[in-house]
């Protein structure tokens, strides 16, 4: 039996799991669910002698059984990997680019040769060009990962008998942005989700052209969330008022990250519900979950499912 298009995330101890049934069919719900560890995920995957990877491996053959997925996207979240922008001059040779983003990577993760190889690739440029004196400079938006980590990613796909495209967790909720966006007919206002974790908070912003960015900030204090995200808007000059919506996901488990956003955009943000925002129906799938840490992975399921590639992630 082949399983559809399904998602991994792995953040701290715990491997969340989604899929969808295939396209033709309606949009269902196929998998959900998630196997919590006694390590972390990430520092298992980072480490030198990968203890408790193994575990891992297991946890994704036994969350698909022998339905082996048509697609698979393996979601990771920083430090195991970041996005980043850099300006870069639009004249740039691809050979001076690449060494460019390489530098960018090496300063953003602190790496040293010791720590070894490191994976860049270049997601994307914005085609709004800024002009800098005499140059046109573009922003380019890039992926950073540690090779050993993109290593034991490609593991879990072969566990599973498919080649797995490696992602961070703005690529899901960037899609859930867009589909939320088309079917509200949204016009040039711009959605914005914030996500919480203790290690770092996401930030995905989509407008009228689409997801304009995903980035993230390592670890916030709860109280400093919304400051924090209105401070970043402010980096790309948008404003609070060019807001329709703010959603929030991640692992919020109090009101502190709610009140503070409601404070800094004097509005309450919304609970991202990936399901309510696709329309499809749970099933019996985990009753009581919490579906706004699920966002990550269910989005990037569904955007699988729609086939719908690029953005921040590409095949391993």
């Amino acid at each position: 039996m082949v399983s559809p298009h399904a998602a991994i995330e792995l953040h701290a101890k715990t491997l969340r799991y989604a899929a969808f049934k295939p396209q033709g069919e309606a949009t269902e719900l196929e998998r959900l669910g998630n196997f919590d560890f006694d390590f972390d995920t990430g520092e298992a995957f980072a480490s030198d002698n990968g203890d408790g990877v193994q575990a891992v491996e297991a946890a994704a053959r036994a969350a698909f059984g022998d339905a082996a997925p048509q697609t698979l996207d393996v979601i990771v979240h920083p430090p195991l990997a970041h996005t980043f922008f850099v300006p870069m001059p639009v004249s740039a040779r691809s050979d001076a680019r690449s060494r460019h983003l390489r530098q960018e990577a090496m300063l953003l993760l602190g790496a040293s040769a010791e720590e070894g190889p490191i994976h860049v690739e270049e997601l994307h440029a914005y085609a709004d060009e800024v002009q800098t004196r005499d140059v046109s400079v573009n922003w380019i938006h890039a992926l950073a990962v540690r090779e050993q980590v993109r290593n034991r990613v490609a593991i879990i796909g072969e566990v599973l008998g498919v080649t797995p495209r490696l992602r961070v967790g703005g690529y899901g909720v960037s899609f859930l942005l867009d589909h939320y966006r088309a079917a509200q007919r949204a016009g040039e206002a711009g959605f914005l989700a914030v996500g919480w974790y203790p290690s770092h908070m996401e930030l995905v912003y989509s407008a009228a052209k689409g997801a304009y960015f995903s980035h993230h900030i390592d670890a916030v204090e709860k109280a400093d969330t919304g400051y924090m995200a209105l401070a970043h808007l402010k980096k790309f000059n948008i404003s609070e008022r060019q807001l329709r919506q703010v959603f929030l996901y991640g692992m919020v488990t109090d009101n502190g990250v709610h009140e503070s956003l409601k404070s800094a955009f004097g509005r309450a943000p919304v609970r991202l519900d990936a399901l309510a925002l696709l329309d499809v129906d749970a099933g019996d799938a985990v009753p009581s979950f919490n579906r706004q840490v699920y966002a990550p992975a269910l989005g990037v399921a569904a955007r699988s499912r729609s086939g719908q590639q690029g953005g921040d992630g590409r095949a391993l």
